[in-house]
């Protein structure tokens, strides 16, 4: 989801600001040699390390972490690049009432805290420039979306997803391999491999998905035969099993589901359909939408786009 990074990251920014102590060292690097070396060029724009420095203070990553998130962040950046030239060839231009608005709320929660937003900025590496930009983004692109997304729009998207949106619930029976997110590749398979022999058995009328939850689940659920109460789209269980759960018709079994916490095999018990409305949710359609035109607008950008990295 890129445009949920695109979106969110003006509130990190604010959080990482407001996060950080009043005594924290200041920082050079966006004026050092180093923070100036490229990292990537885009259609002849340049990305350097400052920008990926602010990412890094921006998402609160520490020295250990940003090897790890490098890659992504720096894909980020081109992301960004390229959206920023692609609103800019359209015109579009971001609400200065709207970006100002923005960084108000930054200062105003910076000076709750009985500091200078200035000496705040200052300290973590970061300007009221850099914040700017960062803001002006998602506004620039929230309004191309509104320009270019219309009801046909929306009432297309509810039809093809609306036991997602229009408040749907079901009930579930589960049988769950609780797996160790460390654990490595071999325990993953044999557990996707024993609930699929499983899926089988219940299948062939061997056993029911009660009693296999009963004896072989490793879930809290386990003493009520697996079975998961009412629950939506945007409900309490994780989203893989929520996207299986709501792919079946009463009565079927899913395959072997993964997810944070094991492996799952699921059987649809009940479905209820929901009463919202494509107007309801209208909001919530919006911002899908939003992020499925950043990702293909990307897609598509990337393909003609020159991207290159700095020499050895």
């Amino acid at each position: 989801m890129r445009v949920a990074a695109a979106t969110l990251i003006w509130v990190m920014a604010t959080s990482a600001v407001i996060a950080a102590p009043a005594s924290a060292p200041p920082t050079s690097r966006s004026s050092s040699p180093a923070a100036n070396g490229t990292v990537r060029t885009v259609n002849g724009h340049v990305i350097r390390e400052a920008d990926l420095e602010t990412l890094y203070l921006i998402n609160g990553l520490d020295d250990s972490q940003r090897e790890t998130y490098r890659e992504s962040l720096v894909d980020q950046l081109i992301d960004r690049a390229l959206i920023e030239a692609y609103l800019k060839s359209m015109k579009i231009v971001a609400d200065p009432v709207e970006v100002e608005g923005r960084l108000d709320y930054v200062r105003r929660n910076i000076e709750k805290s009985g500091l200078k937003t200035a000496e705040v900025l200052e300290k973590r590496g970061l300007t009221e420039s850099t914040l700017r930009q960062q803001v002006a983004l998602p506004i620039a692109w929230a309004m191309y979306c509104r320009r270019t997304l219309g009801p046909k729009d929306v009432a297309k998207h509810f039809e093809e997803h609306r036991a997602e949106l229009d408040g749907t619930k079901v009930r579930i029976r589960q049988i769950v391999r609780v797996i160790p997110m460390a654990s490595d590749e071999s325990r993953w398979n044999s557990a996707q491999a024993e609930l699929a022999t499983l899926r089988e058995s219940i299948a062939a009328g061997k056993t029911t998905a009660e009693e296999a939850a009963r004896k072989l689940s490793d879930s809290p659920s386990r003493d009520d035969g697996g079975l998961v109460d009412w629950f939506g789209y945007d409900g309490k269980m994780p989203a893989s099993v929520t996207v299986a759960a709501f792919a079946l018709k009463p009565g079927e079994l899913s395959k072997p589901v993964v997810s944070s916490f094991g492996v799952h095999l699921i059987e649809l018990l009940e479905r209820r359909p929901g009463q919202l409305s494509a107007e309801d949710v209208r909001p919530q359609i919006l911002e899908r939408l939003s992020r499925i035109r950043w990702d293909e607008t990307v897609a598509s950008l990337r393909k003609s786009a020159t991207i290159t990295r700095p020499g050895p």
